[in-house]
């Protein structure tokens, strides 16, 4: 195995050239080694990274296949040899000047998410370290492909939006509740995975997350340095001055950022660089209506409330969050709202409005036949027992 990865991992080259195309069908497309920068990965590193393929990493696991790769790591398909399950291979890659930085970011990803235990939160099963090759985290294999991905297209609708970023508000609720804050919302970290029974959108990369009441720092020029404390497009007005003491509303901007990009096929601010940064500390976010007017009012004003530059004026929680979203009369209106809004309801912070009951699919039976057969029945038996 040494000799494998010593081999491997020989003559690797940082240049500036934009990666090959990869399938998409693993848990990372694009390097998450660097607090959401993308790194370049060169054709001859590929070729390295698959020389690796067939080898086993910490006893028991297999490397099947090369999902995605960047400059500081890889992710990898793999099999658990003593179990035989499949899972995926999260591998930072031990150069020698390796960041410490980047080391710390690793560690803390698979302790925050090994911490939480949620339907829409990739499951983390274990860490390791490999001798000659670096750090790696185990973790739920996914198949599908990002809100990044899909955004490609364009803006997605109203119900596929919700569809999708209703269980992340889920997801993050609970994350808060274990005192997890994750710092870095965007498309790219949120997974939609195809399965027999429709999508099931999952919250990736905990890599820059907060474990509150623990001491971190960030400030803006570690932005221009390269370590990424959020990614610009999503990163709230807290995190671009510095603010050491970020909690759950800075996800709750990060959110309400990500459903206005979803919707509006643009992010709520564009300017080259580090001027998204001046934006977002300097200018309120735009309706989102303004952009997209076929938004129905109410999700705007939803929208609005999450991204407050105040943070005492913005959303508390996820909670009232998804209240804003699931109460929105836009939404309940509609029978897959409805269904929504009953799936998530206990995740509501505070009372959503009465939701009706559906009526069935044409050729059912409506509610209010049993009924009059009842009184019909009734009917009947008086009039019989009057006729004798």
């Amino acid at each position: 195995m040494q000799d494998a990865i010593d081999s491997a991992m020989a003559g690797r080259t940082r240049d500036a050239a934009r990666r090959g195309a990869t399938p998409r069908s693993g848990i990372a497309e694009r390097d998450e080694f660097a607090g959401g920068c993308v790194m370049p990965t060169s054709s001859e590193l590929l070729l390295e990274l698959k020389e690796l393929l067939g080898e086993t990493l910490g006893e028991k696991y297999e490397l099947r296949e090369l999902l995605g790769a960047g400059g500081m790591g890889a992710v990898y398909a793999a099999r658990n040899q003593w179990t035989k399950k499949d899972v995926a291979l999260k591998v930072l890659i031990d150069r020698g000047d390796a960041d410490r930085e980047s080391v710390k970011r690793f560690k803390r990803e698979a302790r925050a998410a090994s911490r939480l235990d949620h339907p829409h939160i990739v499951q983390i099963f274990d860490l390791g370290h490999e001798e000659g090759m670096g750090y790696f985290i185990v973790q739920e294999l996914l198949r599908g492909e990002t809100l990044s991905d899909m955004l490609e297209e364009g803006a997605l609708g109203l119900r596929e939006a919700l569809e999708v970023l209703v269980p992340i508000a889920s997801a993050l609720r609970e994350a808060h509740e274990a005192g997890v804050v994750h710092r870095d919302l965007k498309p790219a970290n949120i997974f939609v995975v195809e399965t027999s029974e429709g999508r099931t959108p999952k919250l990736i990369d905990f890599g820059i997350s907060k474990i509150v009441a623990k001491h971190t720092t960030t400030s803006v020029s570690d932005l221009t340095k390269g370590a990424t404390i959020g990614t610009l497009d999503y990163i709230s007005p807290e995190q671009a001055i510095g603010d050491e003491d970020v909690g759950p509303k800075t996800d709750v901007w990060g959110f309400g950022a990500v459903l206005f990009r979803t919707l509006a096929g643009r992010p709520m601010f564009e300017a080259p660089g580090l001027g998204v940064i001046g934006k977002i500390l300097k200018e309120d976010a735009p309706p989102l209506r303004s952009v997209a007017p076929e938004v129905p009012e109410d999700i705007s004003a939803a929208v609005a409330k999450m991204v407050q530059r105040d943070a005492a004026a913005r959303l508390p929680s996820m909670g009232a969050a998804l209240r804003e979203l699931l109460g929105a009369e836009s939404v309940l209106k509609e029978p897959w709202g409805r269904e929504l809004a009953r799936r998530f309801a206990e995740d509501v912070e505070g009372e959503l409005p009465e939701i009706l009951e559906e009526e069935p699919e044409h050729g059912g039976v409506p509610r209010w036949v049993p009924w009059v057969i009842a009184a019909a029945c009734a009917g009947l038996a008086a009039w019989a027992l009057l006729g004798t």
